[in-house]
């Protein structure tokens, strides 16, 4: 009978808080408010993936010789390749100047470039409606972006470039443009041909236009091949893969621009308010998609990449963000021990590079743009990004 009584009081309890949250929303007016903010959330990161993909389709050569627009913006935008191809090649390149802004948007908002603007986290969070993590796994290696980060920094330093291997921006175009683009290309112009091959004219006449259509707008110039296609998508293949280990796992564990975005977003004064997540609810720790809420209940600034998510799902609907005064009491998920290993593996990668086959190829058997700096600039500076 004992519990019994105590189990009603406890029902009676969490009525009264779904009551009193119910109160608060209906006072404070937050549901009318705080919907909007993950819709104009969405809405920059179609307009951000949609431009990406616009730049994207403009790089590919046409016939004309004359690019008019700033096809390379997002590289441009990127802090990551700004420090890495300053720090290959030891001077200042200005045209890398709007990464700066970003650097400036981070110090002042916090991550607000991983959870609105970076098309690769667009894209992931896509595919989350397709691709649903295992239950019940919580996988933590959030070290690791920092590891990375720091080998790619420490390799720059000895004009060894490989940002380009990890690098979310270049990733995603080398993957677009090694193997999404071609495969593309053939799969719709095979379709296309197989239909005027095989079907009667009549419908040959229906699907031309449509063909002339794709071509002139969303089909590349021509069909091309590349070597290293196969892994080059098997990179993108493996990066959606891991949400099957959790949400936005690439962007929580392994980024290394997310990693360097974190570290200048520790003393943001942007950030979620409370700034601990409440003792007798986890929907923060379950539910949050960057696993941003430490074993302590302190929300992480530098892991929130003010998704918004939280103002949908808290029950009491007290969780806002704003400026504050209150100071980060959470640290770089790194030990001493991580930063030495990494930092001596940034110093020995520069060392086994030169013993590679492709380091002895004689120059001309290389292909490089028109106009490329001398070698080993052009080595130091190029993030291999594939554009």
């Amino acid at each position: 009978m004992g519990s019994s009584s105590e189990g009603e009081d406890l029902s009676r309890d969490g009525d009264a808080k779904k009551t009193g949250a119910s109160l608060f929303r209906k006072k404070t007016g937050s549901q009318g408010i705080k919907p909007h903010l993950k819709q104009a959330r969405t809405g920059v990161q179609l307009i951000c993936l949609g431009l990406f993909l616009w730049l994207f389709r403009i790089t590919d050569y046409t016939g004309s010789d004359t690019i008019p627009w700033a096809v390379n913006i997002w590289f441009r935008l990127d802090p990551l390749v700004g420090a890495t191809v300053t720090l290959a090649t030891r001077s200042i390149i200005s045209l890398l100047w709007p990464s700066l802004v970003v650097i400036g948007l981070t110090l002042l908002l916090g991550r607000v470039f991983c959870g609105w603007v970076c098309p690769l986290g667009t894209l992931i969070d896509l595919s989350g409606r397709f691709v649903k993590p295992v239950k019940n796994s919580r996988v933590q290696l959030r070290y690791l972006k920092y590891v990375i980060l720091i080998v790619l920094l420490v390799s720059a330093v000895f004009t060894v470039q490989l940002v380009g291997f990890f690098d979310p921006i270049s990733l995603l175009v080398r993957g677009m443009t090694f193997s999404i683009d071609p495969l593309f290309h053939f799969l719709v112009t095979g379709g296309f041909d197989w239909v005027y091959l095989n079907m009667p004219a009549s419908v040959s006449s229906l699907t031309e236009p449509v063909y002339d259509l794709f071509k002139a707008v969303l089909l590349p110039y021509k069909q091309s091949f590349f070597f290293l296609s196969v892994f080059s998508f098997f990179l993108l293949v493996i990066i959606f893969a891991l949400e099957l280990a959790g949400r936005r796992f690439w962007c929580t564990n392994l980024c290394p621009l997310g990693g360097m975005l974190a570290l200048v977003s520790k003393i943001t004064p942007f950030r979620r308010v409370p700034v601990r997540a409440c003792k007798d609810c986890e929907m923060c720790r379950t539910h949050c998609p960057m696993d941003a809420v430490n074993d302590n209940r302190h929300i992480m600034t530098e892991e929130c990449s003010l998704c918004m998510d939280c103002l949908a799902f808290c029950p009491r609907g007290i969780t806002s963000f704003g400026f504050t005064g209150s100071k980060q009491k959470t640290v770089p998920d790194i030990g001493r021990r991580q930063v030495l290993a990494a930092a001596l593996l940034g110093v020995s990668l520069p060392v086994l590079t030169r013993t590679d086959a492709l380091s002895k190829m004689p120059y001309h058997g290389l292909i490089r743009p028109p106009g490329a700096l001398e070698e080993t600039d052009f080595l130091a500076a190029c993030v291999r990004c594939g554009e």
